[in-house]
């Protein structure tokens, strides 16, 4: 389990329960990453995916869009859990391109 949804619940800020209608979870992977990384010196390749990623935390935040955890080239987010949205589908799909 994430740090972040540890610290959520220890806050009581998730629910460990409870029943969520619609709920959309969406992998942001960069496909080939590694195959693209030794192009780069390390430096480079974190900041290349530091850049990215904070771009899509401030879509995220924007679009109150839940984000769950990145782990190595791949973001986890979530929409209609922990607060529920009818459309959640839509709204992280659009969220994600704009």
């Amino acid at each position: 389990m994430s740090e972040l949804i540890e610290y959520g619940i220890r806050l009581k800020l998730l629910p460990l329960h409870g029943e969520y209608q619609e709920v959309t979870i969406m992998f942001d992977d960069i496909p080939n990453f590694d195959n693209i990384a030794v192009s780069y010196k390390p430096e480079e390749a974190i900041t290349l995916l530091n850049e990215l990623f904070m771009k899509l935390d401030r879509l995220a935040c924007k679009h109150s869009i839940f984000k769950v955890e990145t782990i190595d080239d791949t973001n986890l987010t979530a929409k209609g859990a922990p607060k529920q949205t009818n459309n959640s589908c839509e709204i992280l799909y659009h969220g994600r391109l704009a």
